[in-house]
């Protein structure tokens, strides 16, 4: 998946709200300047989207399928996070993503855990 990077609060805040397209196979990824409690919800997001919540080393701890546009729930990983990763809706299960697979991206490569990861090819 190629993605936009969301590095900034300006940027985190605005994701991809107001859009009414998001092409195959992009995405954005979200990327905190420290592990903490993350809260996400869809209001002013115009498209479903899968809503993807990692460690510091890429790890998926929590996938929202298909968050309805509009929607106010909040969605969370119920743990610290480094990084939530959004994708056009039910693109996690069309790649049979899974809560311990990792995502590679430069950002994970530099942190230390000792967790171990699911990787597919």
């Amino acid at each position: 998946v190629r993605c936009e990077l969301a590095l900034s609060d300006r940027q985190r805040m605005q994701g991809l709200m107001f859009r009414d397209f998001l092409p195959q196979g992009e995405g954005m990824l979200f990327i905190f300047p420290k592990p903490m409690q993350q809260s996400f919800w869809m209001k002013n997001t115009l498209i479903g989207l899968d809503v993807i919540f990692l460690s510091s080393n890429g790890k998926i701890l929590k996938i929202y399928h298909n968050a309805k546009p509009e929607s106010l729930e909040i969605m969370s990983a119920g743990e610290n996070v480094s990084a939530v990763l959004e994708i056009n809706g039910n693109l996690a299960k069309t790649i049979k993503l899974e809560i311990g697979d990792c995502v590679k991206h430069a950002f994970f490569e530099y942190n230390n855990e000792n967790e171990s990861c699911n990787f597919k090819d």
